[in-house]
């Protein structure tokens, strides 16, 4: 059911876990607006599922990706005269997990997460 003009809604798709990692909805109504997910993990994308977003006077339609990194400020989110509705993801932090530090993949086996099969 579409929202009316001006109202935003949140809903939490998986809890936050201990190294940042998140996902929420954010549902825009028609020229709503709303404040991100708090950035303070690994960095975000941001998906627009139906709808479209405004930023700076472009439309970002459906299937448009927004990439926040780490030291970017929390985006501030406005939906187009359609409204919108956006998958918000959060990267872990850096830690021992594999993958979740960019600046040791370089050091990674590059076969480490691949299954070969011999002919």
């Amino acid at each position: 059911e579409p929202l009316a003009e001006g109202i935003a809604t949140r809903e939490e798709l998986m809890e936050a876990q201990a190294d940042g990692v998140f996902a929420e909805g954010i549902r825009l109504g028609p020229n709503a607006q709303a404040d991100g997910i708090q950035n303070d993990a690994g960095g975000q994308y941001y998906l627009v599922c139906s709808g479209a977003l405004v930023e700076d006077g472009k439309v970002l339609p459906e299937k448009s990706l927004i990439r926040v990194n780490t030291d970017e400020a929390t985006p501030k989110l406005k939906a187009s005269e359609e409204g919108a509705f956006v998958l918000a993801l959060q990267f872990s932090r850096p830690s021992e997990r594999p993958g979740s530090d960019p600046s040791k993949l370089a050091e990674r086996n590059p076969d480490g997460y691949v299954l070969k099969h011999e002919k």
